[in-house]
């Protein structure tokens, strides 16, 4: 198909593969396994990051600390891979106020601004364990509070982070220097592709 779009485009004509019928044509095959199926993305659950937090042992690298703490991040503060490989440590801040201790974490990115409104354009701070704070719009951030309650409690867990990188303070997604795999780089973070690849090569349920 793409070789024969290449040709005409070439050419300066208009592909017949453009052609919705063409392409719902093509779609009936690969269903029919005359191509491969096309494999969809595991949602991620609870189960699947309970499975994930058992990987944090004294073993566990870089890949797979990161790959917990983003997907944690992700699920439980409904953020998307673009906001989160943009937080670096800096963006973090451990604060404290009379309800107790808190992280606040101001976000980098750029898209999550449409989705994390109300109807009164005020962004909803997620909280673990259900709780719901709301703040003003021009606040991009997300505060994170210990959960004693459950095992999910991403404050505890960003400290450990925190603690694994030691003083690493790019990207808190870093890829590893070449040869060091407990190494994060100083500047580089990974790309979405990369991330993918190290969910299904660390997670036992993806």
């Amino acid at each position: 198909m793409s070789s024969i779009a290449y040709y005409y485009r070439i050419k300066g004509l208009i592909s017949p593969t453009e052609d919705k019928q063409v392409q719902l044509y093509m779609k009936g095959l690969k269903r029919d396994n005359l191509g491969k199926p096309v494999k969809q993305a595991q949602p991620m659950t609870v189960a699947i990051l309970k499975a994930l937090r058992g990987l944090l042992t004294e073993n566990a690298n870089l890949v797979t600390w990161r790959t917990v703490w983003r997907a944690h991040v992700e699920f439980l503060l409904i953020l998307r891979f673009d906001d989160v490989k943009r937080i670096k440590r800096e963006h973090l801040t451990f604060e404290s106020n009379e309800n107790g201790p808190f992280i606040r974490m101001k976000l980098q990115g750029k898209k999550h601004k449409k989705y994390n409104c109300d109807t009164n354009r005020q962004h909803v701070l997620i909280i673990p364990g259900g709780k719901t704070v709301m703040t003003e719009k021009k606040k991009m951030e997300r505060y994170i509070m210990p959960n004693p309650n459950t095992e999910a409690c991403l404050y505890n867990l960003t400290q450990r982070y925190l603690s694994f990188l030691e003083q690493h303070d790019g990207s808190l997604q870093p890829t590893c220097l070449p040869g060091f795999p407990n190494r994060p780089h100083p500047s580089r973070a990974i790309g979405y592709s990369l991330a993918l690849s190290d969910l299904r090569t660390v997670s036992p349920l993806m």
